[in-house]
This record gives structure tokens, sequence and C-alpha cells, in this order.
């Protein structure tokens, strides 16, 4: 790691009837992404408000327009191919129009699907699921924050 500064970084839950919107990574050279489902999202730029950032993340790499909620969690990840960690402001956000959909080629996404919670909770990691994401969502369920 070189310093102390952190990589700025949003990633939206989006909920829509009891389903969970995750993204299939696209990154062949970054093998310990590459197939991995997880929340989208992406890099805050220069300027950007975290809920703003989002918006636009969420448009560039699905054309999908959402509202932004509530501020889940905020989560520090590391991953190999970055020399600073990540800091991940996690939000909750709703679809405006869902089926107009489509994951963009070279915005690092291949696929998405609409998971209920039960299918996460027996994916593993194995399955192509990043670390952390099962436990996340199904917490989300159980307290109430997705319903």
């Amino acid at each position: 790691m070189s310093g102390f500064l952190a990589i700025p970084v949003v990633a939206a839950c989006i909920v829509d009837r009891k389903k969970v919107l995750l993204t299939r990574r696209f990154s062949p050279l970054h093998p310990h992404l590459h197939k991995k489902w997880d929340y989208p999202g992406g890099k805050i730029e220069v300027g950007e408000r975290p809920e703003g950032a989002l918006v636009r993340e969420i448009k560039e790499e699905l054309k999908l327009t959402i509202t932004v909620r509530n501020l889940l969690g905020v989560f520090i990840n590391t991953y190999p191919h970055l020399d600073n960690p990540a800091i991940v402001l996690f939000f909750l956000a709703l679809p405006e129009h869902s089926k107009d959909m489509e994951a963009v080629k070279g915005e690092g996404i291949d696929r998405f699907e609409w998971f209920h919670f039960d299918q996460i909770s027996k994916l593993e990691e194995d399955d192509g699921l990043l670390p952390g994401i099962s436990n996340t969502t199904v917490q989300l369920f159980r307290k109430g924050f997705i319903t």
C-alpha cells in the first residue's frame, strides 16, 4: 500500500419485489474478480457526491435509473490489483424502470441477474459469489432493510 489514501467507492443493494440485483464482473486481467457476482457500483469521481456517483455508475453499467435511499454501511475492501484499499459506501437503492436494463460492454460487467435472498444464501464463493455478498444480503433481509 502506498501511503494511507483510500479509494472512495460506492455500491448499491438494488431491491425490487424481494429480489436483489447482482452484476457479474468481467475482468480477465483480474482473476480474483473475473466472473464473480457483486453489488453494482464504482469509484466516486472528484467533486461528486456519493449518491450522484452511484446513480451515474448504475446508469453507465446497466442503463438503469435508480433512487438512492439509505446508507447501509461503510466497508474497507482490499484488492490485489489496487495499491490502496477502497472505502465502500454501501447504499440501499430502488430501480425506477428495470425492463430496459442491459449489461453495457466495456463497463466491467458481462451479466446481471435478480436474486431472491434465499437464492443468494445458497450460493457459495465457488459459484462465483464475491466474499461477503451472501452474508450481507441475508442480514439486510433479516433486519428488515429489504422487504
